[in-house]
């Protein structure tokens, strides 16, 4: 279906509307000329039809009208009509289809307007226009520079950072982290795995066991420790006793008479052996020689690495450890990481810091690099031509009508209303001749 288009009579509604309502003084004369010049010159070639039937039918008109009015009118009126009709075929008929005025008038010749039906044309030359001449790729990104540095320049927008930013990075931080997680695991994994050789083994104990077990602080915890567990284990030392006694009183007669009489007299009391050793150990005496012992064990512990070397024992220290490691750091994340985020973001000082310091800080080096690619990108991933084009050709022809019409009423009734004075001109001369 073709927009509607208004019939040339309303015309006159339209241009008594603007004389009383247009706040622009030429507008409003150009309106009320032509307010009289368009139904004058209706009027006049009404009358000249009408005056050329009368003198076929034989009547004869006055003279002043005929050699006179007559040509001043419609030589004023053929200018004014020309230049009205001249301009509604810029635009219209709208559509190539259904009844219109002017395919009327021109016997059918004038299908559509000139812009409706070169709307295509027109779209692609104004969008080059427009990409080449005003919106370039380099006027486009300095603009975007411009306003990008505005906005980080604007205190209200700084102050807006954590209702903005903020629930962005509560959302954004675990989702990263957790596809970041198997790389940080990865990377803890191979960094023990490459730096736990022999010799950073041995440092690690020279450096940190060592010291810890001989500083005082630990070295009590530590004997106590052994201690219990020496106490716990004297039932199972009593027993693997008792069951190489009795293996001997087995194979032996005269050896197992001695424990049979041993025995039965109680000079040979196991439960009595079992609390000896766990009130040998726990004696001041005893308590010594455990920490003797650690302090032998954990000296040793290097020289027992040079004897494992770079073999499978190292490797599979190596693995093992990494893989603690890793564990140890995916755990951590996975607990601890919510909360720390959480606080992360609402730290006031965080966001103090970014409105500071971190704005001001990525405003030269942003606009920097808007300035050296920004055209480029906008070059690749923005098609002014195009978009100009595609909203031309999409604006509906009436709307397009309209909008030439209120920008350029004033113009367009100047180019209308002067026809109908240089026809009048021209008809001055030709009453003279006639």
């Amino acid at each position: 279906m073709a927009p509607p288009e208004h019939p040339p009579l309303l015309k006159v509604s339209a241009l008594w509307h603007l004389a009383r309502t247009s706040p622009n003084r030429m507008t409003r004369f150009f309106a009320l000329a032509e307010l009289v010049c368009f139904p004058l010159s209706l009027l006049t070639i009404l009358a000249l039809l009408a005056s050329a039937g009368l003198r076929v039918g034989g009547v004869d008109l006055p003279t002043w009208w005929t050699r006179f009015a007559m040509p001043l009118l419609a030589a004023g009126a053929v200018g004014y009509l020309t230049n009205y009709i001249a301009v509604r075929m810029l635009f219209e008929p709208y559509s190539r289809e259904g009844w219109h005025w002017l395919r009327l008038l021109t016997l059918g010749m004038w299908r559509q307007g000139l812009i409706p039906a070169r709307k295509n044309d027109l779209a692609g030359a104004v969008g080059k226009e427009v990409s080449d001449r005003l919106l370039t790729p380099r006027a486009i990104a300095d603009e975007f520079n411009r306003v990008v540095s505005a906005a980080l320049d604007d205190q209200d927008f700084r102050r807006k950072l954590p209702q903005m930013v903020g629930p962005l990075l509560r959302e954004g931080i675990p989702v990263a982290m957790a596809k970041l997680g198997p790389e940080l695991t990865a990377m803890v994994r191979d960094g023990v795995a490459a730096g736990l050789t022999g010799d950073n083994v041995k440092a690690l104990v020279r450096d940190v066991v060592l010291p810890w077990v001989g500083s005082e602080a630990n070295r009590g915890p530590l004997v106590d420790g052994m201690v219990a567990f020496i106490g716990g284990q004297s039932p199972r030392l009593v027993g693997f006793m008792k069951e190489r006694v009795y293996r001997l009183r087995e194979s032996n007669q005269l050896a197992g008479m001695a424990i049979n009489f041993a025995e039965s007299s109680g000079m040979l009391d196991w439960d009595e052996i079992a609390r000896s050793i766990v009130t040998e150990v726990g004696s001041e005496t005893g308590r010594a020689e455990v920490a003797k012992g650690i302090d032998k064990l954990t000296a040793s512990l290097g020289d027992a690495f040079d004897r494992a070397g770079g073999g499978a024992s190292l490797d599979g220290l190596r693995g093992h450890a990494a893989d603690f490691a890793a564990k140890m750091v995916a755990d951590t994340l996975a607990a601890k990481l919510p909360e720390v985020a959480g606080r992360f973001i609402d730290s006031p000082v965080f966001w103090d810091w970014a409105a500071d310091h971190g704005i001001p800080a990525l405003k030269p080096r942003l606009s920097a690099w808007l300035d050296e690619h920004g055209h480029e990108l906008v070059g690749k991933r923005f098609d002014v031509a195009g978009r100009v084009q595609s909203a031309v050709v999409a604006m509906d022809t009436a709307s397009m009508h309209a909008m030439v019409d209120n920008v350029a009423t004033e113009q367009l009734g100047a180019i209308q209303v002067l026809g109908y004075f240089l026809g009048l001109a021209t008809g001055v001369p030709l009453v003279f001749l006639l």
